[in-house]
């Protein structure tokens, strides 16, 4: 059902306990005119129990205010879900179309509450430049378009950011949220994907100014989220802190994990099969031999990988012996 947003949108507020923006992604809209019912007859009563009270700040749009030129439709859809007692609840899910083609699925949102007071609705503002500001927002999926899209991070919680579903050049910032009494609301619970070639800021930094986008020379993902630390600290003992955790795919299907935390940052590279690799191995010098059998040798000499010519790992005494009967 697609709903004019300068028309009033009244309708069942969401259900209590609300699913992860993971959730939101997979579920399937349940009959349109089933909803229209329940929309006009929910409206009805809203209208005769409110008189005229003015409408609250984005009742139109499910909590959500959008600023102008923003945007383009909007459409809703019933979703159920099981609730922590394992019984079946209804919900509304609200689907975005903005005007540069940028699609955003999100749940009724809550305002964002200050520590002194302070209240504001979540808000999607379009900048001058064509980059978007995705303030407060939670609980929510956003997809990027096959353009060069620009998009700002700020103060959200739960919210993916598909950004890696083209071969375009976007440029993805992120920033921390301050409310008119002063509160800081911080992102949290944040996934954002990426190609290569994309600019994108860190969602964690350990210094108060923050840091720019950087280009990225792979395709991967990062999340911002409680790491669980055991040996990066040099202990044995499960520690969970907050942090990131970036997983770039490599050549060869390697991957490399980076996990940032306030202590310390720990990088490591997996072989396609989840093979902890050595650094020494990864930054080896390789030399291949008149007969195709290659040699890896390590920076500093001490260690060496010997190997046939169709890639398979052999012991330095069957490289010596290679060709003998």
């Amino acid at each position: 059902m697609t709903i004019d947003p300068t028309k009033q949108l009244a309708g069942p507020s969401a259900a209590q306990g609300s699913l992860s923006a993971q959730q939101v992604r997979g579920k399937k809209p349940a009959d349109a005119a089933e909803i229209g019912k329940a929309l006009t007859k929910n409206g009805t009563a809203a209208a005769k129990n409110t008189g005229n009270m003015p409408e609250t700040p984005g009742e139109k749009t499910g909590g959500l205010i959008f600023s102008k030129g923003a945007m383009k439709k909007l459409e809703t859809k019933a979703e159920r879900y099981k609730d922590k007692d394992g019984v079946f609840q209804t919900k509304v899910v609200y689907k975005a179309t903005l005007t540069d083609g940028t699609v955003v699925e999100y749940e009724k949102q809550p305002p964002l509450k200050g520590e002194n007071g302070a209240y504001q609705q979540p808000q999607i503002r379009k900048n001058k430049d064509g980059s978007f500001d995705f303030e407060g927002l939670q609980h929510a999926v956003i997809s990027d378009t096959a353009k060069n899209d620009k998009y700002n991070i700020i103060g959200c919680n739960d919210v993916v950011l598909k950004a890696n579903e083209g071969n375009d050049k976007d440029v993805i910032d992120n920033a921390n949220l301050r409310l008119s009494d002063g509160t800081i609301i911080k992102n949290s619970d944040v996934w954002v994907g990426y190609n290569k070639g994309d600019e994108v800021a860190d969602l964690y930094s350990k210094t108060s100014s923050g840091n720019t986008p950087q280009t990225k020379s792979h395709d991967g993902v990062m999340s911002l989220q409680s790491i669980m630390l055991t040996d990066h600290l040099g202990t044995s003992e499960l520690t969970v802190v907050p942090g990131m955790r970036e997983v770039e795919y490599l050549e060869n299907k390697r991957q490399r994990v980076t996990e940032t935390t306030e202590q310390s940052t720990v990088s490591a590279t997996y072989s396609h099969d989840g093979i902890k690799l050595r650094e020494d191995y990864l930054n080896a010098t390789e030399q291949v031999l008149a007969d195709g059998y290659k040699i890896k040798t390590s920076p500093d000499g001490k260690n060496q990988w010997f190997y046939t010519p169709d890639g398979k790992a052999i012991s330095k005494e069957e490289f010596r012996n290679r060709g003998l009967e």
